[in-house]
């Protein structure tokens, strides 16, 4: 499964989307929308006489789960690359690549919790059945100044869009967090086109709050 579709979706939408997915995994969960009701009123029955005419019941199809991102910005929180840009060449002979990811908040709310989360698409040079890249990703902890493996890989399910909770950071009104990363591919990462995916989320309940994806070249080296 990849995270590509779902862009032009509201974060809600598609946090319902990916929870749907997320097999045995983490759900994540959609903040209700404003004037949404639960009904308590019974539902009247009536009485219907039996009949022996077949009946035939139709089910609607789930719509197919799509990417989290897209190459324009998206939600109430804004997010940037630097470092990586659109077609860039990324060796995939263990180079470190250096990069970063800014949230800036434009909106209205100021946010206590941010985590931000960066993840690797599948990706028609990745291996195995599910087309998974194979790289290594970490996150420099300004707190102590070292650098921590993160999982790179999106996987199947929605476990990745937890591995930002530990880095979860405060995001008043006008300002902006800048995280640092640095990623190195493998020779088990074919060339290809390799979505790299940037999603903030508040770790309460992983509602989405901003996203946005740049799209690489992963080249042979």
């Amino acid at each position: 499964m990849t995270f590509r579709r779902l862009v032009g979706m509201t974060g809600a939408a598609a946090c319902l989307i990916l929870a749907a997915c997320s097999g045995g995994g983490h759900a994540l969960h959609a903040a209700p929308s404003e004037g949404s009701t639960t009904s308590s009123e019974p539902i009247a029955s009536t009485a219907v006489a039996t009949t022996s005419a077949r009946v035939t019941t139709t089910r609607a199809t789930a719509p197919s789960p799509g990417p989290c991102c897209g190459t324009t910005p998206t939600g109430p929180l804004t997010a940037s690359f630097s470092g990586l840009s659109a077609g860039q060449r990324v060796p995939n002979n263990g180079q470190l690549i250096a990069f970063a990811v800014t949230w800036t908040n434009n909106s209205q709310t100021s946010y206590p919790a941010v985590a931000p989360v960066v993840a690797g698409e599948h990706y028609d040079g990745g291996t195995g059945p599910n087309r998974e890249v194979h790289g290594s990703l970490q996150r420099l902890n300004a707190r102590t100044g070292a650098w921590q493996d993160v999982s790179f890989a999106e996987g199947e399910g929605t476990d990745f869009m937890y591995t930002g909770d530990d880095a979860a950071f405060a995001l008043p009104v006008g300002s902006a967090v800048t995280i640092h990363y640095r990623l190195s591919l493998t020779k088990d990462d074919n060339p290809g086109t390799l979505g790299i995916d940037a999603v903030a989320v508040q770790p309460r309940d992983h509602t989405m709050l901003g996203s946005l994806a740049v799209d690489v070249a992963v080249v042979s080296h």
